[in-house]
């Protein structure tokens, strides 16, 4: 990715220089605490604190003895919806441009397209995930036909 990547960073960078130049952007230092608003370093840091506190315990779940009996297993997952709750709050009425505008939950297109999306994906794993296998054991395929296959 890096090398292949390189071709198109570099001719950004070199109109980037170009339009500096001709004064079409201007050339002001950004404040650090107006670059973390503009990407929205808050909401960001708090999605990726919700989802891995809900993936995480359910992949760590498997390998413990106890599996779910474990008690600190719930209370982090719940954590998690805390944490996703609150992003929701933030986004609302702290961000400045926020990650997930609010508006967004109020637009059918944009909600049928995240449902749609949802279940793509979920129907391409179910089925895709164990088609190597079905294909050797079920069919007799060999290793090479099987990944052809899959």
């Amino acid at each position: 990715m890096p090398v292949g990547s390189c071709l198109l960073i570099g001719t950004l960078i070199h109109y980037q220089h170009k339009a500096k130049r001709l004064r079409l952007i201007s050339s002001n230092k950004m404040a650090v605490r107006s670059f973390c608003s503009g990407i929205d370093l808050g909401g960001l840091l708090l999605f990726v604190v919700g989802l891995g506190l809900l993936l995480c315990p359910m992949s760590i779940a498997g390998s413990l003895p106890d599996s779910w009996r474990t008690p600190w297993i719930p209370a982090i997952l719940v954590v998690g919806v805390l944490v996703l709750v609150a992003l929701f709050f933030y986004e609302k009425y702290v961000a400045e441009s926020p990650l997930l505008p609010a508006f967004y939950f109020r637009e059918a297109t944009i909600i049928l397209s995240m449902l749609l999306t949802t279940i793509d994906y979920l129907g391409y794993s179910a089925t895709h995930t164990y088609i190597y296998a079905w294909g050797t054991i079920s069919y007799n395929m060999s290793p090479r036909l099987a990944t052809f296959f899959s």
